[in-house]
């Protein structure tokens, strides 16, 4: 569980530097926006279902500690009410504007109407509409106190209170003692973030121009590229902790990363805005209705998959097709200035 909390720790470091530049820099608010959803995708499809895949392969079942992996189903209930709620509200209740091409005057029943035709709705800039000021604004800032304190009454819970039931059979094949120490594997990774931070700004400067030369939208950038980089070291452990029967530690580390996305992440990544980010075309939290579907797709499985405590190399093929077939949507999703039919009221 420690490994897991620290890998997730650093992992969300790198993201939250590389997010503030982006904010910093505008212009880039859907990929963080893709990019935090395609981490929750990793998280909770990808990373669990390849690790089963792999353990399956060598082991014909394996189990893991259920009662651990319903911990973060709980906390992942509570992300996505307090991350999407805001999201939601403003969807089915902001402010849409009207836009049509090709409209002519027609002469009906002796009256002279305009006929429009290709007729677009798209929501008005979020920073002038009143209800997103006076009410969804605070809405998130709510949710923003609110997730971290779940986090830490995880915590509690996981280290302190009830940290028997997280204790696990000596059912694995077994590994080498590690040759850090936890103080000293900490520090390694302290240095690695600073200097990771000193490139981080070049990064984000290239982004821009790396989506001209692929052709290609925010959206998938964010939740392939963008999404898959922090996560490759966690997919490696994840896979080699199954191969050697340690599956729960394999599901622990995604559950953990998924966690500290929603209910840390997020939440700083607000806070951050405020700080950075006014005016026009500022940061906001609010997600578009596919990144809301995908996540909220995820977060049922995770914990349907949870309450066994039984994998195989089935389970597994299903989490990583689903996984494919969710980021599929995400690369035709159209670009930004496209417009869509707004709810009905």
């Amino acid at each position: 569980m420690v490994g897991a909390l620290l890998n997730a720790s650093f992992g969300s470091l790198t993201e939250l530097i590389l997010f503030t530049l982006a904010i910093r820099k505008g212009a880039l608010n859907d990929l963080i926006l893709y990019s935090l959803t395609g981490g929750l995708l990793n998280d909770m499809l990808l990373i669990p279902g390849l690790s089963m895949i792999a353990g399956g392969v060598k082991h014909k079942e394996q189990r893991f500690n259920p009662v651990a992996a319903g911990v973060g189903s709980l906390l992942f209930f509570v992300a996505i009410i307090g991350a999407f709620s805001p999201s939601i509200f403003y969807k089915a209740f902001g402010g849409y504007t009207q836009s049509c091409v090709g409209c002519v005057d027609t002469i009906i029943n002796g009256t002279v109407t305009q006929v429009c035709s290709q007729c677009h709705y798209t929501q008005v800039d979020m920073d002038s509409d009143p209800l997103f000021v006076n009410g969804v604004a605070y809405l998130i800032y709510v949710t923003t106190a609110l997730l971290p304190v779940a986090y830490i009454i995880g915590l509690i819970f996981t280290f302190r209170t009830h940290s028997h039931i997280f204790v696990e059979d000596e059912s694995g094949e077994g590994e080498d003692a590690p040759e850090w120490s936890i103080g000293l594997s900490a520090g390694i990774m302290v240095v690695s973030i600073l200097t990771f931070g000193l490139i981080a700004e070049d990064v984000v400067e290239i982004v821009e121009s790396v989506l001209v030369e692929l052709g290609v939208e925010q959206s998938f950038l964010g939740v392939t590229l963008i999404a898959l980089t922090p996560a490759a070291t966690e997919i490696a452990n994840a896979v080699r902790f199954a191969l050697v029967n340690q599956i729960s530690l394999s599901v622990q580390i995604g559950a953990q990363s998924a966690v500290q996305v929603a209910l840390v992440q997020m939440p700083c990544l607000t806070m951050i805005a405020l700080a950075f980010s006014s005016g026009e075309g500022a940061f906001h939290l609010i997600f578009p209705n596919l990144s809301i579907f995908a996540v909220t797709l995820a977060v049922f499985t995770f914990n349907y998959i949870s309450t066994d405590g039984t994998t195989n190399y089935f389970v597994g093929c299903v989490l990583v097709i689903m996984y494919v077939l969710l980021i599929a949507a995400f690369y035709f999703v159209p670009g930004s200035d496209h417009h869509v039919p707004p709810p009905p009221h």
